[in-house]
């Protein structure tokens, strides 16, 4: 959606630091943040809840599928994978673990996503 219209608001010192804690908080920059809030169907918590995302997992998951695709690329050329290449799945597979565990328990913050086992 095409946004043509500026909305302006003074904010104190104070104000606008709630308002930015509370953007990060929820994943939102703070025009973000501010245009949900202003939406009065419902609260802003309600809405913004299923949009937080763990970014530092999605990062590590992305950089598993990069490594998984070659590694698969050259079982798949060569027909065989070393030892090297199932150590690396090895971690891989570890670490998976450790992200979905991540993802489900959001406050547990001994679940890494980095490192090897």
């Amino acid at each position: 959606m095409k946004r043509t219209h500026r909305f302006e608001l003074m904010l104190s010192d104070a104000e606008r630091e709630i308002v930015a804690a509370s953007a990060a908080a929820t994943g939102l920059t703070m025009a973000g943040f501010a245009r949900q809030a202003m939406m009065i169907d419902q609260p802003v918590s309600a809405r913004v809840k299923a949009h937080v995302v763990d970014r530092a997992a999605i990062a590590a998951l992305s950089a598993i599928g990069t490594n998984l695709n070659q590694i698969a690329k050259i079982g798949n050329s060569s027909k065989t994978l070393n030892q090297q290449h199932l150590h690396a799945l090895t971690v891989m597979f570890r670490r998976l673990g450790a992200i979905v565990s991540r993802i489900e328990n959001p406050q547990n913050p001994a679940s890494t996503t980095r490192g090897e086992p």
